[in-house]
């Protein structure tokens, strides 16, 4: 069951058919880029790499599962009508939309979204609910505690008492950098598609966060008070 007054609580969840991705960039040519990044990830044109993603999509996600996809769904122009047809084509009962900081279509389809549920605007799609939410957001899942962020956070809420930190837009570049070589000790992960080539599931990252360590790098500890 999902709680109310979300502004000051985090959204809950009791399963766990709940699925992460980021950074799908469906529609992203790169024209002007010496390598474009669907060759970047080994396509052979931006049409095979959409329609190979969609694929990886609505083979592990359900009609009734529940997908949070981080920022950077889609790039280009027309986005209203194109991201509108992609979702369509999406297999989902709720999907949870962060903007990311490519966000095309994402404006507008917030814009004609007039229904609102703990806080968040959503958009009917046939019988599918889109909700369109800030760069940040919190969730519990059968009671585990989970920061969603576009954007990588190196001190997030609850993480010394085992919370996650999911995210996107680095597109697995911070793996490689001596900051990251620290930070991904903690349980925070990239879901982009160059870490995640497919989306993963909770129990996907909860097995793989097994073998991390409830690190922290502030004055917070087990005992601080806050919903996490």
């Amino acid at each position: 069951m999902k709680t109310s007054n979300y502004f000051w609580e985090p959204i809950k969840f009791d399963h766990t058919d709940i699925w992460f991705w980021s950074d799908m960039h469906i529609g992203h040519k790169c024209e002007s880029w010496a390598v474009p990044l669907w060759e970047n990830r080994c396509f052979k044109s931006v049409e095979e790499h959409d329609k190979t993603l969609i694929e990886r999509w609505n083979t592990n996600i359900k009609d009734n599962s529940i997908v949070f996809h981080l920022g950077d769904i889609m790039f280009g122009t027309k986005g209203e009508e194109r991201l509108e047809t992609l979702i369509s084509n999406l297999k989902f009962k709720e999907l949870y939309v962060l903007g990311g900081n490519h966000h095309a279509g994402f404006k507008q389809l917030l814009q004609k979204s007039l229904c609102q549920e703990d806080g968040i605007r959503f958009l009917h799609i046939g019988d599918k609910k889109v909700y369109f939410v800030s760069n940040y957001f919190e969730i519990i899942v059968c009671g585990q505690p989970i920061v969603l962020s576009h954007y990588p956070i190196a001190s997030w809420n609850g993480q010394s008492k085992g919370s996650w930190m999911i995210h996107g837009h680095c597109h697995g570049n911070l793996y490689k950098s001596e900051i990251g070589k620290i930070l991904y000790k903690c349980k925070i992960m990239d879901v982009g598609v160059e870490n995640c080539p497919k989306p993963i599931s909770f129990s996907g990252i909860r097995t793989a966060f097994k073998v991390k360590e409830n690190l922290t790098f502030d004055h917070h500890t087990k005992q601080t008070k806050n919903p996490f």
